[in-house]
């Protein structure tokens, strides 16, 4: 601040905001990025996603890529939650080694991830993308004294070809990635529409094998 003296001095004022500043920009990164693995986080992803649809109109695409961890729980519950932390942690700096100027990636929750790559984007770029990050997960995790082997599954989805509303794109690239864990995991998978029916089946007979134990 600055105050004129009626003698014709002056007195200014100087307060040191470093530290407020600093509080400042570390609410902003946290409002976000995901805490545990720095990427973006949710709220922000989905952002970024009604941003990319919203130019779907002036003839721009994109690839979303839908991923998780395979047999993650397995580490939890044998190893612990902590280890399991440090494993998402170590998957996500791998994860960022693979990505190009035009992709996001985001932690959702849990073992579950999210790209979304900005076009124009050719199906083959999007695959060359996947099979880094499906390589990156093969590769063995050391952590805490274990060596942790694991693999990733990855389902895609295709916008406009498969969709332009959020929901419907997240939805579909979740069940192509259904579909390669039901292939037997660490593989991709393109929406195809024959992948609806399928879940539904599988989801149906699930549901029916669990009502019979309940009767029995």
């Amino acid at each position: 601040t600055h105050r004129s003296l009626p003698d014709g001095g002056s007195v200014a004022t100087h307060e040191d905001i470093t530290t407020r500043k600093r509080a400042e920009d570390r609410i902003a990164y946290l409002a976000h990025h995901d805490v545990l693995t720095g990427l973006a986080n949710r709220a922000y992803f989905h952002a970024v996603l009604d941003d990319a649809i919203a130019k779907l109109d002036e003839g721009a695409d994109f690839s979303l890529l839908y991923l998780d961890l395979d047999h993650f729980k397995t580490v939890n519950d044998t190893l612990g939650h902590a280890v399991g932390d440090m494993l998402l942690e170590q998957f996500a700096q791998r994860l960022t080694t693979c990505l190009g100027p035009q992709e996001v990636a985001a932690r959702l929750g849990g073992d579950e991830f999210a790209i979304l790559q900005s076009g124009p984007v050719a199906p083959e770029v999007t695959t060359d993308l996947a099979e880094r990050v499906v390589a990156a997960g093969r590769r063995p995790f050391r952590i805490d004294g274990y060596e942790l082997s694991l693999s990733v599954s990855v389902g895609i989805s295709l916008a406009p070809l498969h969709g332009t509303d959020a929901d419907q794109l997240l939805r579909k690239a979740d069940i192509a990635l259904y579909h390669a864990k039901w292939e037997g995991r660490s593989r991709l998978y393109f929406f195809q529409s024959h992948m609806e029916r399928r879940t539904a089946n599988n989801a149906m007979n699930s549901a029916g094998r669990r009502f019979m134990v309940g009767r029995c």
